[in-house]
């Protein structure tokens, strides 16, 4: 076995291989090709589901922003009877944009003219409940995001200053005492070097306790600043994140609108496409029903041209006058009898309608083209539709 038999062998244990698994009905199903209906549907199933979703998300973000807001309120009863006010109008909002959305698209798939008040609704209940969906999730956001984290800035600022309250307290409390000594000394002593020494106490005390007060501010400035700090860039990172999730509200909000567009759109595909197949089973009807009149003309024509030759035959007999007289007019009348009885039509009952007719063909079953196509009709179960030729 030479080289070129080796490979064609190993090529063949190759291909036995891929025809015994079923790699070609994977093949032959993948690239079967699918109707408008079947290969869009997932989209479509997507889009139906995300515009339904995205009211439910919209009213949710905009009830938690009035939720937010109601918190600045000082008096529960405000606070009740305004979230409960804004809960209602949103919810009525929400349905109203999702009704308007059904008119307006449906409208402009079906090319018909779009109502202007169902425009104008649509409009301004969009543009409302963007405005209300972007802010809520501007604020909302940014409270999650930066609440709890100011709160442990300030937390760590108190904890802090009381560290350096309780840092300083003891020499604060050990100077003023040394002043208030001094301050003693020199009311009650008459001594000239105890008031020296008193007044010079008291001064090193006064400078003392200026530096350890000055160096107590020190560290609460340092405090207030680092928590200042803190919370701008907390804020900062709060603010970005706050914009970016109202940045994805408001791509919601386009995707909703993209999504009504391409439900409608999907529907009229499938619309058009029913009818598209209904149209050419229509056509193939009537193509057979035009083959099978064709074959019964191509019949007709068949007999007619079997029945010409005796017509013929009985001219030239009657032209013929010659031999026995008797004889030729016997076998003359015997013709026309023949040709009466083959050109006379035959009786018979029709196939749809029992109704008596006069057959003009071998074959024919029906009194008539009407009774044909009708009961075409019945053994199809549907209709037959076909233009007449020009």
């Amino acid at each position: 076995m030479n080289f070129f038999q080796i490979i064609k062998k190993s090529n063949q244990n190759e291909i036995d291989t891929i025809e015994s698994s079923s790699i070609y009905d994977f093949a032959k199903e993948k690239l079967k090709p699918k109707s408008f209906a079947e290969s869009n549907k997932i989209i479509y199933s997507v889009s139906n589901f995300f515009s339904l979703a995205y009211h439910f998300i919209s009213l949710i973000l905009a009830i938690i922003g009035t939720w937010i807001y109601s918190n600045t309120l000082n008096n529960i009863f405000y606070q009740i009877a305004f979230l409960l006010f804004c809960v209602l109008l949103l919810t009525v909002i929400e349905l109203i944009k999702s009704s308007s959305s059904n008119t307006v698209f449906s409208q402009l798939i079906r090319k018909d003219k779009i109502t202007k008040i169902s425009l104008i609704i649509l409009s301004l209940t969009t543009i409302f409940s963007f405005c209300t969906s972007v802010y809520s999730a501007k604020i909302a956001t940014y409270s999650l995001a930066t609440n709890s984290k100011f709160s442990n800035i300030d937390s760590l600022q108190n904890t802090k200053l009381d560290s350096v309250n309780s840092l300083f307290a003891t020499q604060i409390s050990s100077l003023e005492s040394s002043i208030k000594a001094s301050q003693n000394t020199l009311n009650t002593t008459k001594t000239n070097w105890k008031i020296n020494v008193a007044n010079k106490d008291l001064k090193e005390a006064q400078n003392a306790l200026t530096n350890v007060l000055e160096s107590k501010q020190n560290a609460i400035n340092s405090i207030t600043d680092q928590t200042q700090k803190s919370t701008k860039t907390t804020g900062e990172k709060g603010l970005e994140i706050a914009y970016f999730i109202a940045f994805i509200i408001a791509l919601f909000e386009l995707f909703n609108l993209a999504s009504y567009y391409y439900y409608f759109y999907y529907l009229r595909g499938c619309v058009l496409e029913s009818e598209l197949i209904k149209n050419e089973n229509v056509e193939s009807e009537k193509n057979d029903l035009v083959t099978t009149s064709l074959n019964d003309l191509a019949q007709d024509k068949q007999i007619q041209t079997f029945v010409e030759p005796q017509k013929v035959f009985l001219n030239e007999e009657k032209k013929q006058k010659i031999g026995f007289q008797m004889n030729n007019e016997n076998v003359q009348n015997d013709l026309v009898k023949q040709q009466n009885n083959s050109n006379s039509f035959t009786t018979d009952s029709c196939e749809n309608c029992s109704k008596e007719y006069d057959r003009k063909t071998h074959n024919q079953r029906f009194c008539s083209t009407e009774c044909r196509k009708e009961k075409w009709e019945k053994e199809k179960g549907k209709k037959l539709h076909f233009k007449a030729r020009s």
